[in-house]
């Protein structure tokens, strides 16, 4: 995987998803916008990605059980959604590969 021109990854598609230095919830909701609203400003997400019809959030690993952190904050929230841990694609590979960094440097500063 290559990123303004330097490698930052590389490895076999299975071998970069296994070892991807996140986890991956997957959520489905109609508001997606309430669920991005509530998910930026959550402790513990380096991304969040539309794939689809589905957003996959990138959580820190070291978060115990993500799936039940992301799904008490929608619900907090007021927003229904359907919320499960799942194995990372190569889209979070990337994502982690080559975003972290950006969305990581905006969390200093204080934005989302």
């Amino acid at each position: 995987i290559l990123d303004v021109g330097r490698i930052v990854a590389e490895g076999a598609p299975r071998q970069l998803m296994a070892g991807i230095d996140a986890s991956v919830v997957e959520v489905e909701a109609e508001d997606m916008g309430a669920v991005r609203i509530t998910l930026q400003a959550l402790d513990g997400i380096r991304s969040i990605a539309q794939l689809g019809t589905r957003l996959h959030v990138l959580l820190r690993r070291d978060l115990e059980q993500p799936e039940v952190h992301v799904a008490a904050a929608l619900r907090d929230a007021g927003v229904d959604a359907r919320v499960e841990s799942v194995a990372a694609s190569l889209e979070d590979v990337f994502v982690a590969a080559t975003g972290f960094r950006e969305r990581e440097g905006r969390l200093a500063e204080g934005a989302t």
